[in-house]
């Protein structure tokens, strides 16, 4: 027996409409679950990074919120965070300044550190503390190694980087990265409609999608969050039919959450984008198109099963990175968020319509 959601989801950040107040996310994109049931979210037309309590009617803005710009006190249309190794730090792609910021998480004016020259949507961090960036421009991903005050200036392309094409070396912008079990990295290659898994630098394998734009139930239509479990199981949003769905290897995918038409009810997303489980198995979603972060509860009671956990990888799970029991029904899940961009204007010229 499979883990299971309830369809109704609860709104637990946003109220629905875009707007600048402290209750309001204007366009959320990436988000993360902490140990704490803290959501930070990114909020891209806020240009701003929010973290919302457990049963908050509001938000606390952590980073940015002063307009968009470029000085080190501000972002311009932020598109995914994550925490770093320490917890006391959040990563931010800071998509239209072209960089990744680090931010004190507490009481932080403005950011300390700069990674630039990257159109990063998305961010993933490995046991061993090296920075993984989904290059949506370039159609590749790159990692950069930790130095004693940060990351390197200049890293390393990863994945990709042959020009934008179909071929099993190739993306057609990469949206989101995951370090899954046995460290192998996996992207959303949105333009392909399909999954990656790469165990080296030469190429990837297709894991899930890979046909032609379907509105399929089974297939993929511009993937973008994902997570796999320590079964290889993937678990992705489909930002054109406007779900979730999971793929077990080998086998078509099922869809676990939304796909009820495009829409706003409590069963229903707006073009979902970021994906986040906190340490009871709930399923967060980014519900872009109607401002507001979506909780799906799992469906009780579950067996407990030893859930695939990597200690260094907390920056990016919802726990603390132990071997925590997850009520997850014989699934075991990492903790792992994803979040990811949406299609719009930001990245037009590269970003499948």
């Amino acid at each position: 027996m499979e883990a299971e959601w309830e369809q109704a989801a609860k709104t637990v950040a946003g109220i629905g409409s875009p707007g600048h107040q402290q209750n309001q996310i204007d366009h959320c994109c990436g988000i993360f679950v902490d140990e704490n049931d803290n959501i930070l979210i990114a909020a891209r037309n806020n240009h701003r990074i929010m973290e919302w309590k457990p049963g908050a009617r509001s938000g606390q803005v952590i980073a940015g919120g002063n307009g968009p710009g470029k000085d080190s006190y501000q972002l311009n249309q932020p598109t995914d965070v994550i925490t770093d190794a320490d917890g006391k730090h959040i990563l931010i792609c800071d998509s239209k300044n072209n960089r990744i910021v680090r931010w004190p998480r507490r009481d932080g004016q403005k950011a300390d550190m700069t990674i630039k020259n990257i159109s990063g949507t998305a961010l993933v961090m490995d046991k061993n503390g090296f920075l993984y960036v989904s290059d949506i421009v370039n159609d590749r991903v790159v990692r950069y190694r930790r130095t004693e005050h940060g990351f390197e200036a200049n890293g390393t392309v990863i994945a990709g980087g042959n020009k934008e094409g179909s071929n099993c070396d190739q993306f057609s912008s990469p949206v989101n990265v995951f370090i899954g079990p046995s460290q192998s990295l996996y992207v959303s290659d949105k333009g392909n409609h399909r999954v990656m898994k790469w165990m080296d630098r030469t190429k990837g394998v297709i894991v899930a999608g890979g046909h032609q734009e379907t509105k399929s139930d089974t297939e993929l239509n511009a993937p973008c969050g994902l997570f796999v479990d320590s079964s290889d199981n993937v678990y992705v949003t489909d930002y054109q039919r406007s779900c979730v769905m999971r793929f077990r290897p080998k086998l078509k995918g099922t869809i676990i959450a939304g796909g009820k038409d495009c829409g706003n009810k409590e069963n229903q997303l707006n073009h979902p984008l970021g994906l986040a489980i906190d340490r009871n198995g709930n399923l967060y979603v980014s519900d872009y198109g109607n401002h507001r972060v979506q909780r799906f509860s799992i469906k009780k009671p579950q067996p407990s099963p030893t859930p695939y956990s990597n200690s260094n990888m907390k920056r990016r799970i919802a726990g603390s990175g132990t071997s925590e029991k997850l009520d997850m029904c014989n699934m075991n899940l990492t903790y792992q968020h994803m979040e990811i961009i949406a299609r719009d204007e930001l990245f037009k010229d590269k970003v499948i319509t």
